[in-house]
């Protein structure tokens, strides 16, 4: 019977390649983006988001600083694209979306605040 260490170790590896594999895939299919730094890998940019009295002026002037696309930083070492050029915005919430996906939830809020 095999020790546990060796177990262990063996299912370390195994996790360990296969998040390399995933970071290895994500990075070649998509551009890479600027964006502001993550000021916390467990909470991202969300406390300096909660903590601005005027969220609208933080993302605008970030998208001063990084372009009218940029990456943001979300909690748990995850990022969002975020999107301020309105021709974008329109080509991406058109009647054709085969090419981006969208959850039944945030269709539901778009729909809301396009009323």
């Amino acid at each position: 019977m095999p020790s546990f260490w060796i177990v262990t170790g063996s299912l370390l590896l195994l996790v360990a390649a296969a998040n390399g594999v995933k970071y290895a895939r994500r990075r070649a299919k998509s551009t890479r983006l600027r964006g502001p730094a993550r000021p916390s890998l467990l909470f991202g940019c969300a406390k300096v988001i909660e903590n601005t009295d005027e969220q609208a002026l933080l993302f605008e002037q970030w998208s001063k600083d990084y372009g009218l696309v940029y990456k943001l930083p979300t909690p748990l070492g995850k990022s969002s694209v975020v999107v301020m050029d309105p021709k974008a915005i329109a080509h991406i919430f058109g009647k054709d979306t085969y090419g981006y996906h969208r959850t039944t939830l945030s269709h539901l809020a778009t729909s809301r605040l396009v009323r």
